[in-house]
């Protein structure tokens, strides 16, 4: 299991107060027209959160900004959170999404 994932997974506890399984969090690699390396759909956290998609990519986006030093920017559009690493070059950007995304 990689950081995003174990730590998605202590948001949702810390925010909702709910336990999910690493299994549940979709982690998929993010497209080249949109900013970040990673993204995580957020639209199945919905029935827990009791809010919109949009609210809850940005208190979960929020929670991993704050907690991983690697993250350092985020970004909602409906129901994805994409998440951008610390990392400057394009090519260690891909590489990091490509490998984390593979758990």
């Amino acid at each position: 299991m990689n950081f995003i994932v174990e730590a998605t997974v202590k948001a949702i506890k810390h925010i909702y107060q709910t336990d999910i399984a690493p299994a549940d969090i979709s982690l998929q690699e993010t497209r080249k027209e949109f900013e970040g390396q990673v993204t995580i759909v957020t639209f199945p956290f919905t029935k827990f959160s009791k809010r919109p998609p949009e609210q809850t990519g940005n208190e979960i986006g929020e929670y991993l900004k704050n907690e991983l030093k690697e993250v350092s920017a985020f970004n909602v559009i409906f129901k994805y959170l994409f998440v951008r690493h610390v990392l400057d070059q394009p090519t260690i950007h891909r590489n990091f999404a490509r490998y984390i995304c593979r758990f």
